[in-house]
C-alpha cells in the first residue's frame, strides 16, 4: 500500500502470514514482515483462509485474493464485516443481511436479519463462535425518538436465527427474568 494508509483491520494465517487491510489498499505480509503482495481494494474487515487467501470486505463489496494476490471472486454488495464457518464458507455481513458464500463465490444463502418491534436491526459486527456459528452484533431503535439500542443475535450452522438479546432490555421487557432474551424458538434464551 503506498501513501499514507490507516490500517482497519488485521488477522493472521497459515505460517504466520500478515493480511491487512485499510484506507489505501490490501497487503499481504511474510510472518518475517516481507511484502508479499497489494492490491488496491480498500476494506473494513477481512478473513484468511486455510490455503493463505484472504477476503476483504468495504463499501465497494467483498474482494476473495488467492494466496497469491489474484482475485478469485468478487461481490459488488457493500458489506462491513466478514468472518469463515468451520467448514470453510465466507460469511459476509452487510447492514441488512448475513450472507454464506461458496469457494467460487456463488451465494449459498443469505437472511435478511429481523425486525424487532417493528424496527430493522441494522448489522454492525460479526465474528464466528467456538461452535462455528456467526454471532451478529447490530442496533434497533427501541421507541418514536430513534433511540437506538445494541442488540446480539446468533445463528445456527443451517443459517436459521437462533436468538436475539439486549444488554439494555428493551426486549421483552413484559416478561420478568427475561428483560435481557428474546427466542424466535420454542423458548426464550439467557
Amino acid at each position: 500500500m503506498s501513501g499514507v494508509s490507516t490500517a482497519i483491520a488485521m488477522c493472521t494465517g497459515p505460517g504466520g502470514r500478515i493480511h491487512v487491510t485499510g484506507s489505501a489498499g490490501t497487503a499481504l505480509y511474510e510472518a518475517d514482515g516481507t511484502l508479499v503482495w497489494t492490491a488496491t481494494i480498500c476494506g473494513v474487515d477481512l478473513v484468511a483462509d486455510a490455503e493463505g487467501g484472504t477476503t476483504v470486505v468495504g463499501s465497494s463489496g467483498t474482494v476473495a485474493f488467492a494466496a497469491a494476490g489474484a482475485v478469485v471472486w468478487s461481490d459488488p454488495v457493500p458489506a462491513l464485516a466478514v468472518a469463515r464457518d468451520f467448514d470453510g464458507r465466507v460469511m459476509v455481513l452487510s447492514a441488512e443481511s448475513l450472507t454464506w458464500f461458496g469457494n467460487a463465490g456463488e451465494r449459498v444463502r443469505t437472511r435478511e436479519l429481523p425486525e424487532i418491534n417493528g424496527w430493522p436491526v441494522l448489522g454492525r459486527l460479526m465474528k464466528v463462535d467456538f461452535g462455528g456459528r456467526p454471532v451478529v452484533v447490530g442496533t434497533s431503535k427501541n421507541d418514536l425518538f430513534g433511540t437506538e439500542s445494541l442488540v446480539v443475535m446468533r445463528y445456527d450452522s443451517a443459517g436459521n436465527l437462533d436468538w436475539v438479546t439486549s444488554p439494555d432490555g428493551f426486549l421483552n421487557a413484559d416478561r420478568p427474568g427475561r428483560e435481557h432474551a428474546y427466542s424466535l424458538g420454542d423458548g426464550f434464551c439467557r
